[in-house]
């Protein structure tokens, strides 16, 4: 009876082996189709990851398309705009499986899973109010441009800005330095371990089950989109209350949570400048009407009613006396910084509260990163001089933690 058993099992496993090598020929054919500068390899780790997804096994893979195609479009037309590889509309998958949601594990937000210090690198609004990480369109922008500067920074190489991206810059350049100071994905790979190697095998599933699932050797039926996700912005120039949107219009409250996440208190805060909600298709001359037209009551808001700041662009301007006194104290001179193993220009950078392109000028230089043993010169306040200079004795760990709480 065990014989026969285990002659059963060699032969399923046979027919496993058969059915992958003639998919394999299918799907390397298919890959190389799409002409993708991000490489796009068959390999049989990336097999284990894409073989799930073909199967659709429980509709899974149907749902996870469903619920993408929410913010496809949009995701889309930034890379598109941007010029960027076709294949990083599918990167969310490997790091949120497009949930638009807050990772309370590592703080990391929104379907870029970006965490605060990049975000705030790259210009999104932080406050008690708003986190523009749940914004698909603002944080695709930042991502984007995040992707760009880690290629730069990565000798040209995409794979290794993309493992940057999903772990940090500062991992990456370990292995690296590990690696003998490594130029490609390639060299490093070995150095790599199980977690670190499935984001670009993701990936490349994830290309291709969004490129192909419609032909018939995969055929994976999609339901439609409901109507909640067809939808109008509309521009709000006073404070509103999702309870009162919801009150006002009828519209659900937890269909205005769905398509505005980025309002953190369920508040649409007060501003001179305009803030975007977005509402459901059909309902927005019923917004302006009820909404739009009402007296601006918060224009002299009450002294409580004042967002914290957390982000640089949300301060107010000072007046010239104050910023005539702060002057005063506040004459730059330089300080010193030697570079240690694991240090990253953006890190760095971030440390001394300055901007990349500043340090590449003080120390004259145009490359994206940053050799251990260099020193770097950079020009700070001079009644902050004693807390720059503590920053040549941190170590990484300490400096790691200062950049996330800054």
């Amino acid at each position: 009876m065990k014989r026969v058993i285990s002659v059963l099992g060699l032969c399923y496993f046979v027919v496993g082996v058969f059915a992958q090598t003639s998919d394999s020929a299918i799907i390397k054919t298919r890959l190389a189709s799409l002409k993708s500068s991000v490489p796009l390899k068959y390999t049989a780790e990336m097999w284990q990851y894409l073989s799930p997804l073909i199967s659709n096994q429980n509709n899974r893979t149907a749902d996870m398309i469903f619920e993408a195609r929410k913010f496809l479009p949009y995701i889309e037309n930034v890379v598109k705009e941007k010029k960027m590889p076709h294949a990083l509309t599918y990167l969310p998958y490997v790091v949120t499986g497009y949930v638009n949601e807050h990772n309370p594990d590592d703080g990391r937000i929104g379907v870029w899973n970006l965490p605060y210090a990049v975000a705030r690198k790259y210009d999104l609004l932080m406050n008690s109010y708003i986190d523009e990480r749940y914004n698909v369109v603002t944080s695709t922008e930042s991502a984007m441009d995040y992707l760009v500067d880690l290629k730069h920074e990565f000798n040209n190489d995409w794979q290794l800005a993309i493992l940057a991206f999903c772990t940090s810059p500062t991992n990456v350049l370990q292995h690296m330095y590990k690696a003998g100071n490594a130029k490609t994905y390639e060299d490093i790979y070995c150095d790599l371990d199980a977690s670190e190697r499935r984001f670009l095998d993701q990936l490349t599933a994830a290309t291709y089950i969004f490129s192909f699932y419609g032909e018939k050797d995969i055929s994976i039926r999609i339901r439609t989109l409901e109507d909640t996700y067809t939808a109008d912005t509309v521009d709000v120039f006073r404070k509103l209350t999702f309870d009162k949107i919801a009150q006002a219009t009828g519209i659900d409250k937890q269909v205005l949570r769905v398509l505005n996440p980025i309002y953190k208190l369920e508040i649409v805060p007060f501003n001179e400048a305009p803030h975007s909600l977005i509402i459901p298709k059909g309902y927005k001359l019923t917004f302006d009407s009820l909404l739009q037209n009402y007296p601006n009551t918060e224009a002299s808001r009450p002294i409580n009613d004042t967002p914290i700041i957390l982000h640089d662009s949300d301060i107010a301007k000072p007046s010239q006396a104050v910023i005539t006194a702060a002057n005063a104290g506040a004459k730059k001179v330089p300080v010193y910084y030697k570079v240690k193993s694991g240090d990253n220009l953006y890190g760095i950078a971030d440390l001394f509260d300055c901007k990349s392109t500043d340090l590449k000028r003080w120390n004259k230089f145009s490359r994206n990163y940053l050799i251990a043993g260099q020193t770097l010169v950079f020009y700070v306040p001079s009644n902050k001089k004693a807390k720059y200079q503590k920053m040549n004795a941190m170590t990484a760990k300490q400096k790691r933690v200062l950049i996330y709480q800054d």
